[in-house]
């Protein structure tokens, strides 16, 4: 079938060619602004659904980070006594040898979940949204102030996102009389 238009000469009740070519005209506006309708409705579906794709990564993935930050909340006292063993057992180096293996092996394990341990060093810059201060000392050298003197514990972290700050000594500086 051919969609061309075949006009005849015939009168087809009252209507004239003239009316026939204006009602296909009409017709046609209405088909191409219902394709246009269509088309657009189209187009906001699809960009609806690529952000819903999008959405439901970004949920994914939050959702999976927020179970390794809840798992590595009741993890972390665990590796806190690690470091008090190891720290206890310096003498033994049979035992710290075992400790320290057992250690690795754990911070492999953080490292594939994308956790982080950190630990600050005497003279780094203290960081409210890294480290927790512990204590605070006082110094007479105005350079040490708002300085980590000691790290307490180590920190972990996941990606950005601080599990437990680092827990630290920090100097204060006080101007001496």
């Amino acid at each position: 079938m051919s969609d061309d238009i075949i006009l005849e000469d015939e009168f087809e009740g009252e209507e004239t060619l003239e009316q026939k070519l204006k009602d296909l005209r009409a017709e046609l506006k209405k088909v191409k602004s219902d394709r246009d309708e269509n088309l657009s409705g189209w187009q906001r579906a699809k960009a609806d659904y690529v952000n819903l794709e999008r959405r439901l990564r970004e949920l994914r993935s939050s959702v999976a980070s927020e179970a390794v930050v809840t798992v590595m909340r009741d993890v972390i006292p665990m590796f806190d006594s690690l470091e008090a063993a190891q720290n206890s057992f310096k003498e033994n180096a049979q035992v710290l040898d075992g400790l320290s293996a057992l250690s690795r092996q754990l911070e492999e394990v953080l490292r594939k979940q994308n956790v982080e341990k950190f630990t600050p060093q005497k003279g780094d810059s203290f960081d409210p949204h890294l480290h927790e201060p512990m204590q605070t000392l006082a110094t007479k050298e105005e350079k040490e102030d708002n300085t980590v003197l000691e790290t307490l514990q180590s920190g972990y972290r996941l990606n950005e996102q601080v599990i437990r700050p680092a827990r630290v000594s920090v100097y204060r500086f006080e101007a001496g009389e």
